[in-house]
């Protein structure tokens, strides 16, 4: 899966990737040294009502299926995309 320059990139001073969902919002996916577990950090745009259980969904599947990721992040890149289009109709 090959992306735009700058969409995944290595974040500063970190052992993590800082994966740019859109223009304003991006998360930060490190993992965690003693459990082996993926973790994320949400960064950039305002909290979204509900984003925050969206990611925590994100987080435990691809925890559970490590192997989806690249797929599970193109997904999550999409609902956030077509949920700022809704917003930018009403």
């Amino acid at each position: 899966m090959f992306s735009h320059p700058g969409t995944i990139e290595l974040a500063e001073d970190t052992d993590s990737l800082r994966v740019s969902l859109s223009q304003s919002q991006s998360i930060v996916i490190s993992m965690d040294e003693r459990t082996g577990k993926i973790a994320l950090k949400d960064v950039g745009a305002p909290a979204v009502s509900n984003r925050s259980g969206r990611l925590l969904v994100f987080l435990t599947y691809v925890n559970r299926h490590p192997s989806v990721l690249p797929k599970a992040l193109k997904s999550l890149k999409f609902d956030v995309r077509y949920d700022q289009a809704k917003e930018a109709l009403y």
